[in-house]
């Protein structure tokens, strides 16, 4: 299976766990046909493996919903450009050096892929 259109455009995915009835929102970069997110914080209960549901747009305004698998990622197959990416609503620092610091700590965080299932 492969993404919906409607992912497009969007920076926030949101993902219910089966048997829940609330979805948790999550910052995503679009990797080929899969999403991929920081595993922590939010989805820190979700395992490796464990199907979900995802839903884009708002939850007053849904544009698509698709079922997908969490999947763990090594941080070593996540490049630095990924990772920029995942965190372009924060500040990373003033210098290039704070900056490779500060994405240094980041690949200690649990990353995720959200494939279509």
């Amino acid at each position: 299976m492969t993404l919906p259109a409607a992912i497009t455009g969007h920076q926030i995915i949101w993902i219910r766990r089966p048997m829940t009835r609330y979805s948790v929102p999550v910052r995503f970069v679009r990797g080929g046909d899969a999403l991929v997110c920081f595993g922590d914080g939010p989805l820190d209960v979700v395992r490796n493996g464990e199907r979900v549901f995802v839903d884009v747009g708002s939850p007053s305004h849904l544009e698509a919903e698709f079922p997908a698998v969490v999947r763990d990622v090594p941080a070593d197959e996540v490049d630095d450009d990924t990772l920029l990416e995942l965190l372009s609503h924060v500040s990373l620092g003033s210098t290039l050096d704070e900056v490779k610091c500060h994405l240094r700590r980041q690949r200690h965080r649990r990353l995720v892929r959200i494939q279509p299932a």
